[in-house]
């Protein structure tokens, strides 16, 4: 998993145009955000919960695979 490429997904899911309203969005201080970045893992609830909230698979937000 790339976790840039992953929050991409899960920004544009939540339809954010930046970072910093995706924190807002997933409850978490922009800092947290920075810090998945830097050590490349967002943690499953969140992209458990992404999925469930926007109904998207687990295969789109962790590889962008839409098949």
């Amino acid at each position: 998993m790339n976790a840039k490429e992953t929050l991409e997904r899960i920004r544009l899911a939540f339809e954010c145009n930046t970072n910093i309203k995706l924190a807002e969005k997933l409850e978490v201080s922009y800092n947290t955000l920075n810090t998945w970045l830097k050590n490349n893992r967002i943690p499953f609830e969140i992209i458990e919960k992404t999925a469930e909230e926007k109904q998207l698979s687990y295969d789109y937000l962790l590889a962008g695979k839409t098949h």
